[in-house]
């Protein structure tokens, strides 16, 4: 049986769906041209303090090959940037996605499954903190 929508569904829907289509607007690629552009260097400049050529870097901007790990690392560290914020969606986005990833699923619950699930999530936190703790991981 198909759910009903509810325009507060749809509504989340449609956020979820914007949110997803931007941060998935921002490629590998597209970051490495925007951090590079903003150090004003030109994909020659870049590539040479990379040691790789003008072409492989046109290649990775545009989405058309990967950087190997090494390479990424090099581009990162030239450009002054994270590996993770070339690799990951930025975090802005990741944090939309998620809480209206938790509204969708509470959305047709009542006040008592709610309440249920919100106590067994706080739960399993807190188990999953303390057995970090045992084993000594953040």
């Amino acid at each position: 049986p198909q759910s009903k929508s509810s325009p507060k569904n749809d509504m989340f829907a449609k956020k979820f769906m914007e949110v997803t289509f931007m941060a998935e607007l921002e490629t590998v690629g597209s970051k490495i041209r925007a951090c590079r552009k903003s150090a004003k260097l030109t994909q020659e400049k870049l590539a040479e303090r990379v040691k790789i050529s003008p072409t492989y870097l046109s290649e990775i901007e545009t989405d058309r090959k990967q950087a190997g790990r090494e390479v990424l690392c090099r581009i990162a560290k030239v450009l002054d940037v994270s590996v993770d914020y070339l690799l990951y969606a930025r975090e802005e986005h990741n944090g939309d996605i998620k809480m209206i990833e938790w509204k969708i699923l509470f959305e047709d619950c009542s006040g008592y499954e709610q309440n249920v699930l919100f106590d067994l999530v706080r739960s399993a936190k807190n188990i999953l903190r303390d057995n970090s703790r045992l084993l000594n991981r953040k």
